[in-house]
């Protein structure tokens, strides 16, 4: 969420070393294009660009949208030759992050509870039973599916639904940690592709579990030392 991709831009054509523009230059931004309905964000790279939190509270403040250029404040200089009409805005923003990320704003900005009043706070774990089990398996097919893996046999997601519970210290509960998930999965597949199988079994589950054992096991090593 760059500010120009959030709020959109001017752009400018180089004629005999001259900048020029004209209003079929001006670009809409995701705001624009999520008016009227919803912007999904995700917190810290709302945070990491310049300019944009700022500029997002204005624009939700004011319900409208302005292009314009926020480097001018800084410099002094002013390079937009067009000033386009302000856009009326009505949009539900959504911020996704951290619970480190939403008390730090809580905590620093006097705004943000006013301005995103809605908070929803999802559990880490989910129970561990038939239906969830289930969903735990199209899951994991799903995300095969999107990193273009081989497919699971039933005996791999049993090994993954185990590991799953393992990370929750619980026997009746499964992970929600979907990116550890991702990551063993990734690392079977090509456990699968060394050994020359057409799918994921409880094998190549195993030996990425393992092999991810002994690139961590470092400091669980002193101390058993």
């Amino acid at each position: 969420p760059t500010y120009d991709n959030l709020f959109g831009r001017i752009e400018y054509n180089s004629e005999m070393g001259a900048l020029s523009t004209n209003f079929q230059l001006i670009r809409s931004g995701a705001l624009h294009r999520a008016n009227g309905g919803y912007l999904v964000l995700e917190s810290e790279k709302l945070l990491e660009q310049p300019f944009v939190y700022g500029a997002l509270k204005r624009a939700l403040k004011s319900h409208e949208i302005r292009i314009e250029n926020p480097m001018s404040e800084m410099t002094g200089m002013g390079t937009i030759t067009l000033a386009p009409q302000s856009i009326p805005l009505n949009v539900k923003v959504v911020l996704i992050g951290t619970r480190e990320t939403y008390y730090l704003l809580q905590e620093l900005d006097h705004d943000f509870e006013k301005m995103f009043r809605v908070v929803v706070d999802f559990d880490e774990d989910v129970k561990r039973e038939p239906a969830t089990i289930r969903s735990y398996a199209r899951l994991m097919k799903t995300l095969a599916d999107e990193e273009g893996l081989a497919p699971l046999n039933r005996q791999a997601v049993a090994r993954l639904v185990e590991h799953s519970s393992r990370l929750t210290e619980d026997q009746e509960l499964l992970s929600a940690h979907v990116g550890e998930l991702v990551d063993l999965l990734c690392e079977a597949d090509y456990k699968r592709i060394r050994n020359r199988d057409e799918i994921i079994n409880d094998q190549h589950v195993e030996m990425a579990l393992q092999a991810k054992e002994r690139r961590t096991s470092r400091i669980s090593s002193k101390i058993l030392d």
